[in-house]
């Protein structure tokens, strides 16, 4: 006749052999905190979820996490886990803070042309704010002066160091959009 079933001694058990080869209970339970190791080499951090990431640009904007969750229809501990382990995500009193240290290709206006660079996520902002601005100034001309002040002597630069100048006159704006078929949409894509 078969043993009965123990969970709690399986369990503990368990917990026992992880603490003895020097693992957090976390790993033990098979849910590292972010920047541990999973036990089980199969296991591995999320792969690029475009639901995920979207609610991260929620959160990013102040949203709550529970609320953003809920939004777009994923699990509020999965959305932790994997702003945790991909956007470098804390909590801190409450409020969220990022170090994403995740490139991205973001599309500059510079003086010269359009150009396609790697850079962070502070890099990619800047830049989709400059492509957001210049369209406008370009769509409504009383925009033209703030424009022009607002980026005259303003840079970005990319993840090898180099320095890329914003476009600040007009004209230099719309020869350069128009050399180039670039689209917007690429201003935050994420290369890994």
């Amino acid at each position: 006749m078969r043993k009965p079933n123990d969970p709690k001694a399986a369990y503990r058990r368990r917990i026992e052999r992880a603490v003895a080869k020097g693992l957090t209970r976390s790993q033990a339970r098979g849910h590292p905190k972010a920047g541990e190791a999973y036990i089980s080499p199969r296991a591995r951090a999320p792969p690029l979820d475009d639901r995920l990431e979207a609610a991260i640009r929620q959160i990013r904007r102040g949203k709550p996490l529970s609320e953003a969750a809920r939004d777009l229809k994923v699990g509020r501990e999965r959305l932790s886990a994997y702003a945790k382990a991909n956007a470098g995500a804390q909590s801190v009193g409450g409020k969220w803070t990022f170090s994403d240290k995740r490139p991205r290709e973001a599309v500059v206006i510079t003086p010269d042309g359009v150009v396609t660079i790697a850079t962070n996520y502070e890099g990619a902002h800047i830049a989709g704010q400059h492509w957001h601005e210049a369209h406008q100034a370009m769509a409504n001309h009383a925009w033209r002066e703030s424009f022009e002040r607002r980026w005259s002597d303003r840079y970005v630069r990319d993840l090898r160091g180099k320095w890329h100048s914003f476009a600040s006159d007009l004209n230099d704006v719309y020869a350069s959009i128009h050399a180039a078929d670039e689209s917007f949409e690429l201003i935050y894509r994420i290369v890994i």
